[in-house]
């Protein structure tokens, strides 16, 4: 539902300073030089993300309609901190992107031996490396409990590209041969890593068929409660859909409307009480059990004008006619 200014800082939370701990290796390079002017050069490019962010945060407090972008807010600041670390879910995750997902095992192993192996190429350069890479666990552990979502481990692959370059290097030194072999199998595992980033999830299944339909069946300025990847779609301002209780609750709670709604359908209800006029979900050939149910609902709650393998489309507005009708 968002416009103008409310569009602006609903997004605030989409530029984090994630990387504000590259302050800490960038100083260790300038401060040699001793030079205060490009000390404060590093530190100001930062600024205009801080400002961004005090900006957002203005827009976020004054505008009107959902309070998602001051909920993401105060759950987002409300994670921060290592105690996170003690749960063992936590530290599972941990070890998984650590010695899995995030390296390869291989390439884990790679980055470790020639972080910790003395070689010819000491002093400036691996202390820098190694201000970078505690800088970097320094950060992540204060952000323990978001490490579960995968860009947060970029921080290290610098580090770990080091390491791993370092390996390669002295091995092809000793054994050109073994060299080339152990980057092929790497390159081989980071293959099969990578892969299910360009898989499309089985959930979006005729998404672009369904956006199509409902970019055609629905007026551009109608809300449309519908799925947030199809919405995008089909290039249609409306309100997020959500199916578990939990989440209904948590949606509506962003309008401010947390207790009144115990689960999908009275979501679908409270949402057309503030002005949504369809309803739009991918039909069968992606929707789960849950959700072929509540499509069953809706089937003879409201006037379905479209109802397809790939979509289903209902008009909210004809709710009391259709409902009397039946």
């Amino acid at each position: 539902m968002a416009r103008g200014r409310l569009a602006i800082g609903r997004a605030w939370l989409s530029l984090k300073i994630t990387a504000g701990f590259l302050l800490v290796p960038l100083s260790f390079i300038v401060a040699r030089a001793r030079s205060a002017r490009q000390i404060l050069s590093v530190c100001s490019t930062l600024l205009p993300a801080a400002l961004w962010y005090a900006w957002a945060n203005h827009l976020v407090g004054t505008a009107e309609g959902s309070h998602a972008s001051a909920d993401n807010r105060s759950i987002w600041l409300g994670l921060v901190g290592p105690s996170a670390l003690l749960n063992g879910k936590t530290l599972n995750c941990v070890a998984w992107f650590v010695l899995v997902r995030a390296f390869t095992p291989l390439g884990a192993g790679l980055a470790l031996a020639g972080l910790i192996s003395r070689g010819s190429t000491r002093g400036d350069r691996d202390a820098l490396w190694l201000v970078w890479g505690i800088s970097a666990l320094v950060s992540m552990a204060f952000l323990a409990q978001k490490l579960h979502h995968e860009y947060y481990w970029l921080s290290l692959s610098p580090v770990a590209a080091v390491g791993i370059g370092r390996s390669l290097a002295r091995l092809a030194a000793k054994h050109r041969a073994g060299a080339v072999a152990v980057t092929a199998v790497f390159f081989l595992l980071s293959g099969i890593q990578f892969q299910s980033t360009w898989r499309t999830p089985g959930e979006w299944k005729g998404l672009k068929e369904a956006a199509a339909t409902v970019a055609t069946a629905v007026p551009a300025t109608a809300w449309v409660v519908a799925p947030e990847p199809l919405l995008f779609q089909a290039d249609r301002r409306g309100c997020r859909m959500e199916w578990t209780d939990a989440a209904a609750a948590r949606a509506a709670g962003e309008w401010g409307a947390g207790d009144q709604v115990a689960g999908p359908l009275e979501l679908i209800e409270y949402y057309r009480s503030r002005g949504a006029r369809y309803f739009a979900d991918l039909g069968s050939l992606a929707a789960g059990q849950e959700r072929k149910g509540l499509h069953d609902v809706l089937r003879r709650r409201y006037k379905v004008i479209v109802d397809r393998p790939e979509v289903i489309i209902a008009d909210l507005a004809d709710f009391e006619m259709h409902w009397n009708a039946n």
